[in-house]
């Protein structure tokens, strides 16, 4: 009878922890956390610089969907190239691409905006750089337009780095 019941109670006991693991936070692993109320903006370029030479991000990748730019000293910091950042809801970018998961590739976010911001890829806004302004996109393009309209809303990011 007492094996049974030690039997019993090793049962119970694995089964009353199962909820409280499975709904830990991710805040406790290392590589996670959550930075509250952070800007997220969109961002587009043309897809040459110059005749014949096609634009690369600043961790030398060509600017695709479900990458974002953060602010360089961020990326120096603590959020390494490579480092994935989950939003709270789904995006749809311009090019109809949707998620809420992204890598960091590029940087050059505004230096205004908060320190973990993030800048979504919107798309390419023309083929042929415009000019160095704007990253060669015309303020008439419409990717250009649709970028600018995301505008900036916070939002709870967490991220995951292999650098914590």
């Amino acid at each position: 009878m007492r094996k049974k019941l030690n039997i019993l109670f090793i049962i119970s006991l694995i089964f009353g922890l199962t909820p409280l693991l499975a709904s830990a936070s991710t805040d406790s692993v290392p590589g996670y956390f959550t930075e509250p109320a952070q800007n997220v903006t969109a961002y587009t370029a043309s897809q040459y610089i110059t005749p014949g030479v096609k634009r690369y991000t600043a961790s030398n990748k060509l600017p695709t969907d479900g990458i974002v730019a953060m602010k360089k000293s961020t990326i120096d910091a603590r959020v390494p190239f490579g480092s994935q950042v989950v939003t709270p809801q789904l995006i749809t970018n311009y090019s109809g691409y949707t998620t809420d998961t992204y890598y960091v590739q590029d940087s050059g976010v505004d230096p205004t905006l908060t320190t973990y911001a993030i800048d979504i890829w919107w798309g390419f806004c023309r083929t042929d750089a415009y000019s160095s302004v704007n990253l060669g996109c015309s303020t008439s393009d419409a990717t250009y337009k649709s970028a600018k309209l995301w505008g900036k809303p916070p939002m709870n990011l967490k991220f995951y780095t292999n650098s914590n």
